[in-house]
Order: structure tokens, then C-alpha cells, then sequence
């Protein structure tokens, strides 16, 4: 009996061990935005001019260049702490007239990777370039180019880059032992801000919460909704995917996503002050550090910042 008990403990020790270094290298995970405005991290010629107009910018404003051969491109100067795998991102505004063929350069270990974009869609959101093996110190790792056969203005607005941990729950075709192509990656960004989009339709909605043991019957998208009837609204909008009308029910669908890892689409779990349980309220991360949500303070769907989140609890992947 003794030696069962002493066997019990060596094991709960190693696993508090486990734990503690899984914690550790989470925290660690790294991402960086570099915006346009910022002067020491960003450069252009002077054929990317600037401008204001549009929806979804990120700070105040963005550049902008007609197609031109052999144009110069824009230039993002991302830190890259260390050598390995990271996934970036770019963000465009929603304005009419853009581009739907526009080159992204990622500076990798092997050479420039380029990949096309449509900023006819997906404005105001972060866009998921890809993931890409990074080396340290790289001095300008993002570039957006104008020499494009597509017609419209190029805009190149901000980028993010964040560090990929090997403690995210891996995706389906990981555990299959199959590869992930860039093409599925973008589709599956894509997907993700469709359910964005969904969620945007109904901002303004007044908020209501449903009465003590509330139904269905009383999710009424446009007239009345509370923060479960947002998403499982939005999520059905976009995806055809059918979620209960329960934040802590939602919280058992799909996939557990690390808050540094975030994307459009994702949804976003806190508990409100006071409440007693960990999970009372959903909402959908819509990009830049903002999530769209039925909000009792403000009494109707607002996207506002998740900086002002206190009780955050976790993200769950559907797509």
C-alpha cells in the first residue's frame, strides 16, 4: 500500500511538471501588428498614397497604389524574435474599387514565399496569409506588392505575425498525419469571416435577455437577441452549423483555440462580473483585438474591445 501511494504521488508530480512547462510555453507565444502609420516599422515609395476613406481600418488610415510593373512594394518591418514557424496575417480596409490580385511576400528561410489575395472581400478583417518557417531578425519580412495584372488600387494597410505553438490543439488533418495546404488555410480564413460578417449584420439589435428558463422562441434575430442568439445565429448564417442557445453549451463545439492564436470567427467566452458560473456570455472575434457581442452594458450587438473583457474564459474553433 505504501509503495502504490509513493508511486501515486512521483505521478501527480510529473504531471504538475507537465503542466507547469505547458503553461510556460503558452504564455510565451508571440504576435506583433505593424500599421502603416508606424513610420519606424513601415515603408513605401511615393506612388503608395494615403487615405481615410473606407470601412474596417486599422489606425488611422492606409496606403494605396494603382498597378504598376516593377512598382516598389510596401514594406513591414515585423520583429522576429527567433527562428521558427509563424502565421501571418494582413488586414485591408472594405471600400470599393480594391484590387482582386494582390501579392503578399513573407520572407522565409527559403526565399520569398508569395501569395495572392482578393481585397475585394474580407475588408476590415485579418486575413490569413499562412504559416511560414521565419528566420530571426529578418529586417523587412512582409511586403505588399502593385505589380499586379488585376485591376484596382493595392492597399496595404497593417500585418500581423504570430509565433505558432505546438501546444494548440491540432486541426483534423494533423492528427491524420496529412499535410494542411495554404489554399485550405485561406478557406478556412474565409469561412471564419463569413461568420463575422454574419455576426456585423445584426449590430444594433437591441439586447434582450431571455426570461428564467427561456427558449428558443424568444431569439428573435434583428428585434431582440441576447449573446447565445448572436452566435448561434451568425454561426447558422454562415456556416449551416446548428449551436444551442447556451453559452456554456456552444463551449462544447469544436475545438479549443490559445487566446494568442485567435482569428476572425473564433468564439470568444467570458464570464460577466458577479456571475457565479465561469461561463455566462459568447461572443465573435471579428479581428484587431474586437469581438462582436450582445452587450447588457450597452443594451444592444456592439463590437467593441476584447481588452475590456475580465473574466475571459476561453475560444472555441469551428471552422
Amino acid at each position: 500500500m505504501r509503495r502504490i501511494v509513493v508511486m501515486c504521488a512521483a505521478v501527480l508530480a510529473a504531471f504538475a511538471v507537465f503542466a507547469a512547462v505547458r503553461q510556460d510555453a503558452s504564455s510565451e507565444t508571440y504576435s506583433q501588428v505593424v500599421d502603416n502609420s508606424d513610420e519606424e516599422r513601415f515603408a513605401s515609395s511615393k506612388s503608395w498614397k494615403k487615405s481615410d476613406s473606407g470601412k474596417g481600418i486599422s489606425g488611422e488610415d492606409y496606403r494605396f497604389a494603382r498597378p504598376a510593373k516593377k512598382g516598389a512594394h510596401a514594406l513591414f518591418k515585423v520583429a522576429i524574435p527567433a527562428d521558427g514557424e509563424y502565421a501571418v496575417y494582413a488586414r485591408w480596409p472594405e471600400v470599393r474599387g480594391l484590387n482582386d490580385s494582390v501579392a503578399v511576400g513573407v520572407e522565409t528561410a527559403y526565399g520569398t514565399k508569395w501569395t495572392e489575395v482578393n481585397q475585394r472581400k474580407d475588408g476590415g478583417l485579418w486575413v490569413r496569409i499562412g504559416e511560414f518557417e521565419m528566420r530571426k531578425d529578418e529586417k523587412f519580412p512582409v511586403r505588399i506588392s502593385h505589380d499586379t495584372e488585376g485591376k484596382g488600387n493595392v492597399a496595404a494597410d497593417a500585418v500581423k505575425v504570430e509565433m505558432v505553438t505546438s501546444y494548440e490543439e491540432p486541426n483534423a488533418n494533423a492528427r491524420s498525419g496529412s499535410a494542411t495546404s495554404s489554399e485550405e488555410m485561406r478557406t478556412a480564413s474565409a469561412t471564419g469571416a463569413s461568420v463575422v460578417q454574419a455576426a456585423r449584420k445584426y449590430i444594433g439589435t437591441p439586447y434582450g435577455p431571455k426570461p428564467h428558463g427561456g427558449s428558443l422562441a424568444y431569439c428573435r434575430p434583428y428585434k431582440l437577441m441576447d449573446c447565445s442568439c448572436l452566435t448561434r445565429v451568425a454561426v447558422y448564417d454562415s456556416l449551416r452549423k446548428t449551436l444551442p442557445d447556451d453559452p456554456t453549451a456552444q463551449y462544447r463545439y469544436g475545438r479549443y483555440v490559445a487566446k494568442a492564436s485567435l482569428r476572425p470567427g473564433d468564439l470568444v467566452f467570458h464570464k460577466e462580473a458577479g456571475a457565479s458560473r465561469p461561463i455566462t456570455s459568447v461572443g465573435v472575434y471579428s479581428g484587431n483585438g474586437k469581438f462582436i457581442h450582445a452587450s447588457t452594458y450597452f443594451g444592444k450587438v456592439v463590437e467593441s474591445e476584447m481588452k475590456y473583457i475580465r473574466g475571459y474564459y476561453g475560444a472555441r474553433r469551428l471552422v
